[in-house]
């Protein structure tokens, strides 16, 4: 049993998984999009304990929080663009925005997919030629790219019970 573990390693490693399971809730999320949830920025807050920063997503249909600790660049990128502050030079969310437009993609939706311990998985969605493309990165900057694009930001249901 010992190749096939190594072989569905092998085939999570080669599709940016870092293990089989992490894959397969992947997969399962996909064929199941009732079991997403769609969420807002609720709030960017501090902890007056740990000065850590916290971005609260709310879903939409019912008073669910979902607390993501980010780090305090992410989170005060995220506040600009709630505050609708203006720099003169763009910042990274405006970055990536403006890349995925120039190459004839557009962003579609953010999706946090998975926890595992204190880490919360992300991912964007976007549509390029007819292709669906999906890339995994944190959450703070999908949600930072989410709210800058006008986007969804979606949470898969077993991450809003785990929390909630």
């Amino acid at each position: 049993n010992r190749s096939l573990r190594g072989a569905q390693l092998v085939v999570a490693r080669e599709y940016g998984f870092e293990s089989w399971a992490k894959l397969r809730r992947h997969v399962e999320c996909e064929a199941d999009e009732t079991a997403m949830v769609e969420t807002t920025v609720d709030s960017v807050r501090t902890s007056l304990v740990t000065y850590q920063r916290v971005v609260v997503l709310r879903a939409k249909d019912s008073d669910r929080y979902l607390p993501i600790w980010v780090g305090p660049a992410e989170a005060d990128s995220i506040a600009v663009i709630l505050h609708e502050t203006a720099y003169s030079r763009p910042l990274t969310h405006d970055l990536l925005d403006s890349t995925i437009t120039d190459l004839g993609a557009r962003l579609t939706q953010v999706v946090v997919y998975d926890l595992e311990g204190d880490t919360f998985y992300a991912k964007i969605v976007l549509q390029a030629n007819g292709t669906t493309i999906e890339r995994d990165c944190r959450p703070s900057d999908a949600i930072a790219l989410g709210v800058a694009s006008d986007i969804p930001i979606y949470v898969a249901e077993h991450v809003l019970e785990e929390i909630c």
